[in-house]
């Protein structure tokens, strides 16, 4: 028999260690260190051009994965990183 609360403590660990192992990006540090925008937001947090062109990589990126089977529910993702763009 096992200890639910146990296994509970056992995934909160991991998850700690794996924050701290990999470093948790926002969608700002994302599309400067995968796609090569500098500057993706501007002043009033609208997205440059540069920046409109980074997250439609992305978005290509995520369709192009669900694609292939690497990954489920591309168009969830697209919706998020819409909502990031339109509410922070």
């Amino acid at each position: 028999m096992t200890n639910s609360g146990a296994g509970l403590t056992v995934c909160a660990r991991l998850l700690t260690f794996t924050n701290l192992k990999f470093n948790i990006m926002g969608l700002e540090q994302i599309l400067q260190e995968y796609f090569g925008c500098k500057r993706p937001f501007d002043k009033d947090g609208k997205l440059t051009k540069h920046g409109d062109i980074a997250v439609q990589r992305l978005i290509s990126l995520l369709h192009d994965l669900n694609a292939i089977g690497v990954i489920n529910g591309s168009w969830n993702a697209e919706k998020r990183i819409d909502d990031i763009i339109d509410n922070d």
